[in-house]
């Protein structure tokens, strides 16, 4: 199995940081990307990554890149795009707080990988809140998102609040981000042996 990284947006999207600025989203996601993929290198998991560079490349050249990586593998693969999410316009802190994980609209494998990743957030972080929306059955929120309309199932994480001072304080401290990183190892590799 494949397992495609994508980190989110690039540096120069507006309102992909914390009220004050100093909590830049782009930021935070190709470092954790990177060190997810230093550990899928240590276990000889392969894995491709959507985008290097801090720009935004656009979410059609996002899906077309999944797509190249996938080639070969047919849909023996899995897309995680890894994003922080954000509850007002970036001008405030807010109060939500939280993790989430989104899939494309009807059943798919992606529901069975989104359970998986969420489970094992849930089993690694029992404080942190989960968002879920279980009108269908499992915890996954549902959108046809654009780089969710790849060829191979797509899940996209909301990992914790940008606009929230305390979720901005876990995302930036060193032990939330190893843990976070094992978290996802853990669970590619249960999807792996799925």
């Amino acid at each position: 199995m494949k397992i495609i990284l994508d980190p989110a947006h690039g540096n120069e999207t507006p309102g992909k940081r914390s009220p004050d600025g100093l909590f830049r989203e782009y930021k935070w996601s190709r470092e954790i990307i990177n060190r997810i993929a230093g550990k899928l290198k240590d276990k000889n998991i392969d894995y491709g990554i959507t985008v290097c560079e801090d720009t935004e490349p656009g979410l059609k050249e996002r899906v077309r890149r999944t797509n190249r990586i996938s080639s070969g593998v047919n849909d023996n693969a899995v897309f995680i795009s890894i994003h922080c999410n954000a509850s007002g316009d970036g001008s405030a802190w807010m109060k939500a707080r939280g993790f989430s994980i989104w899939t494309s609209r009807g059943k798919t494998r992606a529901d069975e990988y989104a359970e998986i990743i969420y489970n094992e957030f849930d089993k690694t972080f029992p404080d942190i809140k989960l968002r879920s929306d279980y009108s269908d059955g499992d915890p996954d929120y549902e959108s046809n998102f654009a780089v969710l309309m790849c060829r191979v199932p797509a899940v996209l994480l909301e990992v914790l609040f940008q606009d929230n001072k305390e979720d901005v304080e876990i995302l930036q401290s060193e032990e939330f981000k190893e843990n976070f990183c094992e978290c996802i190892l853990n669970a590619v590799q249960l999807i792996i042996n799925n």
